[in-house]
């Protein structure tokens, strides 16, 4: 558990991204995401799970993201989403999960949906494919 700052997402820089239509973020790497992830103060009461819509367990994936796990991450994603890399790209984190951050009182939230852009883009590059028996075997192990 790091704390302090925000980290920023990376971008295009405006004179290459005014010639393409690829998306202007580019998303954390490893070491960014596994820094973002140990701020988290994993909360014996966590409030963003709350503003989460489909309640994610956010705290257990952000843990397994800081502890290098990304298996585990997408795993405990898919419980309750299906769609992390859209939600981690389209969702309005800053009004639902990540207002309700307690390190936002004072300072910047976790950077919860970037988190879960990073955690299924990865899966995604990485070919790891989360079927529903997957998540319900993982379920049982518990």
């Amino acid at each position: 558990m790091r704390g302090g700052m925000r980290n920023p997402m990376p971008e295009q820089p405006a004179d290459i991204r005014n010639k393409n239509f690829e998306e202007v973020a580019l998303g954390y790497d490893m070491a960014t995401a596994i820094d973002e992830a140990q701020r988290c103060l994993n909360c014996p009461k966590p409030r963003c799970v709350e503003g989460c819509p489909v309640n994610v367990e956010i705290p257990a994936f952000i843990q397994a993201i800081a502890q290098s796990k990304l298996n585990e991450a997408i795993t405990i994603l898919k419980r309750k989403n299906s769609l992390p890399a859209v939600c981690g790209r389209v969702c309005p984190q800053e009004n639902q999960c990540e207002s309700k951050c307690v390190l936002g009182i004072k300072g910047e939230s976790v950077a919860i949906g970037r988190l879960e852009r990073f955690v299924a883009d990865y899966a995604r590059e990485q070919g790891i494919d989360i079927t529903k028996t997957d998540i319900d075997s993982s379920k049982d192990k518990r």
